[in-house]
C-alpha cells in the first residue's frame, strides 16, 4: 500500500505516559483488548449452506493442499482429492470439518495476539486532520492534549529499522456495517495474507478516525526516529504551566519539529493552527 498522504497524526493527552514516550521517541504497541473499540476484530464465520456448494470447496481446499505438498500438477491433486472423496464421503467431510473448528480457532488465537499503534490519515476532501474537532475532543482530551504529526514514510522505515525483533505491518482502516466474513475454508490448506484482514475493519461509526493502523506481533514500546516527527499541535486548553513542559520535551528531543498552537474560531466552526 502507498501512504495516501506522507501526513500521519497520532493525538494524545498530557499525562505521564504519553510524555515518556516522546521523550523516549517511542510509540506504545497496545494489544487489542486495550483498544477503545469493543468490537475489534469483529469477524462472522460462514461456510456455504448448501451441501454441494460445500463440498465442492471442501475439494478445491483438498486439492490445493496436496498440489503444494506432493509437488504434483493441479490435475492430479484434484483427482487424488476426489478419489478420498468418493472412497468414503461421510469421512472425508467429518475430517474437512474438523480441521475447519481447527483453522477457526487458530484464527481467532492469531488476531488475538495483534498488537496495535494506532494512527491516523487526513480525511478525503477534508482539512488537515489537525483540524479534526472530534478527534481533538475524543483523543486530545477536549483540546488540553497534543497532536503529533510524523512523516508516514519515515516513520514506517525508522520504525522496522530500530525494532529488528517486531516483525511490523500497517494498513489502512476500511469501515462497515457489518461483521467481516472469514469462509475457513479458504485456510484450511495454508495461510494467506487475507487471513489477517479482519484487523484492518471497524465500524462505520469510527469513521471520523481515518485510521491507519501499524500492526506488530510484540506489544509495549517501539522505538522511531525523532527525524519521522514534523510538527506537534497544542490544543488551546492545555494548561500554560502543561504547555511549557511539552514544549521544553519537543526542544531538546526534536529540535527540527514545528510546534503549533490549535485555536478555535466560533464565528466559522474553524480550528487554526498558529505557528509558536
Amino acid at each position: 500500500m502507498v501512504f495516501p498522504t506522507d501526513r500521519l497524526y497520532k493525538f494524545s493527552s498530557f499525562n505521564e505516559n504519553s510524555l515518556s514516550a516522546l521523550a523516549d521517541q517511542t510509540a506504545w504497541f497496545s494489544d487489542l483488548d486495550s483498544l477503545n473499540d469493543p468490537f475489534e476484530v469483529s469477524v462472522r464465520y460462514e461456510v456455504p449452506k448448501k451441501e454441494c456448494d460445500k463440498i465442492v470447496q471442501y475439494l478445491n481446499a483438498t486439492a490445493i493442499y496436496m498440489e503444494k505438498n506432493l509437488n504434483i500438477s493441479k490435475a492430479e491433486a484434484f483427482e487424488l482429492a476426489n478419489k478420498a472423496y468418493q472412497q468414503n464421503p461421510e469421512v472425508f467431510c467429518k475430517n474437512f470439518e474438523l480441521g475447519i473448528e481447527h483453522v477457526k480457532n487458530e484464527h481467532s488465537t492469531l488476531l488475538g495476539s495483534l498488537n496495535i499503534f494506532s494512527t491516523s490519515l487526513d480525511l478525503p476532501d477534508d482539512s488537515p486532520h489537525s483540524e479534526n474537532m472530534l478527534m481533538w475532543s475524543h483523543y486530545g482530551a477536549g483540546f488540553t492534549g497534543f497532536c503529533l504529526q510524523f512523516s508516514a514514510s519515515n516513520f514506517l522505515n525508522s520504525i522496522e529499522e530500530l525494532n529488528p525483533d517486531s516483525k511490523i505491518g500497517y494498513c489502512k482502516v476500511d469501515y462497515i456495517t457489518a461483521s467481516y466474513v472469514v469462509n475457513p475454508i479458504d485456510y484450511a490448506p495454508f495461510i494467506t495474507e487475507q487471513y489477517f484482514s479482519a484487523v484492518r475493519f471497524k465500524h462505520e461509526q469510527w469513521r471520523y478516525e481515518g485510521e491507519l493502523r501499524f500492526i506488530s506481533g510484540t506489544s509495549g514500546l517501539h522505538r522511531y526516529s525523532s527525524n519521522d516527527l514534523d510538527k506537534v499541535y497544542i490544543g488551546f486548553k492545555m494548561p500554560l504551566n502543561k504547555r511549557k513542559v511539552l514544549i521544553a520535551i519537543i526542544r531538546q528531543y526534536f529540535p527540527n519539529t514545528e510546534i503549533y498552537l490549535i485555536e478555535i474560531d466560533k464565528s466559522s466552526y474553524k480550528i487554526v493552527a498558529k505557528k509558536y
